[in-house]
């Protein structure tokens, strides 16, 4: 499931959701960006990926992205199909925005008290 990796990747998620046109505008309105915005930070996502997490190039010095455009598709995207898993029962949070509020918290209150 892959949200800024390469379009014809296997996993990418435009060869993973049902209907990828009505879920991009979704999305696209979830996260408040135009189809042109998210493009762009695409590009962005995918240059620091290729050169600093997957691959190391030669850059020596890391500009990481301002990850919200990330957090909010990938918790959209995770919703989506979260909502097609509705008869399978599986252990999984319902909310991901929700369940990393809950682990944060959980990892403020036990290094608070080192």
């Amino acid at each position: 499931m892959k949200l800024f990796g390469n379009n014809n990747d296997q996993h990418h998620w435009k060869n993973i959701v049902t209907e990828p046109d009505s879920f991009k505008a979704n999305m696209l309105h979830h996260c408040k960006l135009t189809s042109e915005e998210f493009d762009s930070y695409h590009k962005e996502m995918k240059s620091y990926r290729d050169q600093f997490v997957a691959h190391l190039d030669s850059e020596l010095i890391m500009q990481i992205p301002d990850l919200t455009n990330a957090i909010n598709t990938t918790e959209y995207y995770y919703a989506s199909i979260y909502s097609e898993l509705h008869d399978i029962s599986i252990d999984c949070p319902k909310n991901l925005g929700n369940y990393y509020d809950i682990c944060f918290q959980e990892s403020k209150n036990y290094f608070d008290k080192l």
